[in-house]
């Protein structure tokens, strides 16, 4: 007697596919065709509401992939090949390759019995795939027709994130009831000067209000909020703004979330600011450096190209009553001397006395060691599976969760990061390495302490921005370039570190390398005189 072949019924459908037959209904009729060519029905899977190029959990489809790759049945039964995959090469190879190592074949109500591994029957599946692209094309192409008559009717763009402020009731855009409100009350106190972006961004993180994608805001999102012209009805399509025959915006069929003159006065204001960001110090040490007579160093340019940070009031020939040489030093000379004593000072913080004394700093210490942890039940999932103790559907599903856990703390990490220079400037090889170092009562030797200052350097260089190190030189060192030649003549404080300034009190006393060095060793900050 010949043993019935193994079959998995396989259905789909997405929200919108109105012309194909809803799930419960392919799987009647693929289940009356199992009956009729014999089969053994050991699976029924499906995907309902998922469309096939969805960058989602397909769990049915992932189930099937696992059955094929375990062996455990001889045919696919759907209802056409655009249920598998609808023009996907790469999901279609995919099912393609594995079903030609495994023996298993197609059954499809539409076109038939079909087997990938002889030549027919790969031409056929490679053949109905490309008509399957070809269809998606023509249908995304009516689509785009659609949406343009649509948008020029005024009606709200149709499909994609739910835009903040608004609900979406029945194809229509109605105002929320809460979300409505915290945009109209951050463009009147904004437009007062009461708030900033920056206020604006942390009241509503602590409300509890999210972004629509579910992140966190920041100024830059809200910045972008402040500016959509659709608060004030107006359409953008295509990244331009519609108008009438007469050049006058086409209004939506929304409300608008604010009036158009208080929108324009923000934009008004949002305008200058940026442009006073364009004019912001482009160089680490610009203004942050001071010549004797008080006044700020900016950048000037010497013979040959060389930069050098000049004193504003020679730059200007202001007046003053200052009677001494106004002061100028070369950035190549000063970046890498002040990039060396920030790293010094972040270094000599010991993280058991708090490397911030802040609770910014302890939850950002937190969630990295919540990250470590959550990666490794990560990689024991991987391991488990390549061991054979999960297969492939429970491990993904297990995985799931732990990758939403893992993005949600990365994207946490990443706001406090862009808040705080300081505990950007951290990660969690730094943490570790700095928590190696004073792991007891003090640090434990020089060669950890060198490399820890190596980590700190790099990120430091490497990852922090231009605004962040400036930020952060600005919080730990005040400096001063008296004149004279070298790196001698440049004083700097330590605020953060006081330890680390001169021992003595003499306010003439402002050589370099007579700072103190951590730990007692001149070996970690010499620098040697001219």
């Amino acid at each position: 007697m010949t043993t019935p072949k193994r079959a998995a019924i396989y259905a789909r459908i997405s929200k919108k596919d109105e012309n194909i037959p809803k799930v419960p209904d392919q799987i009647a009729a693929c289940e009356k065709h199992v009956v009729q060519q014999g089969y053994e029905l050991v699976a029924t899977l499906s995907d309902d509401g998922i469309g096939a190029y969805k960058k989602t959990e397909r769990e049915g489809w992932d189930e099937l992939l696992a059955m094929v790759e375990r062996g455990e049945i001889d045919v696919i039964v759907a209802r056409g090949q655009d249920r598998l995959s609808r023009g996907d090469m790469l999901s279609t190879g995919l099912l393609t390759n594995m079903c030609v190592a495994a023996g298993v074949a197609f059954d499809l109500l539409q076109e038939g019995y079909t087997d990938p591994s002889d030549e027919e029957g790969e031409m056929m599946i490679g053949l109905r795939s490309i008509m399957a692209r070809q269809q998606v094309s023509r249908m995304r192409n009516n689509l785009m027709r659609s949406n343009d008559a649509s948008r020029a009717r005024g009606e709200a763009r149709r499909g994609g994130t739910r835009p903040f402020g608004f609900n979406v009731v029945r194809g229509r855009l109605v105002p929320h009831p809460v979300e409505a409100l915290l945009i109209e009350l951050a463009y009147r106190e904004f437009v007062t000067g009461k708030v900033t972006l920056t206020t604006i961004r942390t009241a509503w993180n602590t409300w509890g209000h999210r972004t629509p994608l579910g992140g966190y805001w920041r100024p830059q999102t809200v910045r972008q909020l402040l500016r959509r012209e659709m608060n004030i009805r107006h359409i953008v399509h295509r990244g331009e703004i519609l108008t009438d025959e007469q050049g006058e915006p086409i209004l939506g069929d929304w409300p608008e979330l604010v009036d158009g003159k208080t929108w324009k006065d923000v934009q008004t204001i949002l305008d200058a600011r940026a442009s006073e960001r364009s004019s912001e110090p482009k160089y680490l040490c610009s203004s942050l450096a001071h010549c004797p007579c008080g006044a700020k160093m900016r950048l000037a340019t010497r013979n040959h190209g060389e930069t050098s940070y000049r004193c504003a009031v020679a730059e200007t020939g202001t007046e003053t009553d200052y009677v001494g040489r106004h002061t100028s030093i070369a950035t190549a000379l000063l970046d890498p001397l002040v990039t060396t004593e920030v790293v010094n000072a972040i270094l000599s913080i010991s993280t058991v006395d708090g490397a911030s004394g802040s609770d910014q700093n302890d939850e950002f210490v937190k969630l990295h060691a919540d990250r470590r942890d959550t990666r490794d039940q990560i990689q024991r999932l991987i391991d488990g599976y390549q061991e054979g103790l999960l297969d492939l559907a429970e491990t993904k599903k297990r995985r799931v969760p732990l990758d939403g856990r893992l993005a949600d703390i990365d994207a946490r990490l990443t706001q406090i990061a862009s808040e705080s220079a300081r505990v950007a400037l951290l990660n969690e090889a730094v943490l570790q390495s700095k928590a190696d170092l004073w792991g007891g009562a003090g640090p434990k030797n020089l060669e950890q302490a060198a490399e820890t200052k190596k980590l700190i350097r790099q990120r430091f260089e490497n990852v922090l921005s231009l605004s962040q190190r400036r930020e952060l030189i600005a919080e730990a060192l005040a400096i001063t370039v008296h004149n004279g030649r070298g790196v001698g003549r440049v004083e700097i404080t330590h605020k953060l570190v006081p330890s680390l300034n001169d021992d003595t009190d003499h306010e003439d006393s402002f050589s370099y390398g007579h700072h103190p060095a951590p730990f007692g060793h001149d070996v970690l900050l010499h620098v040697a005189q001219p």
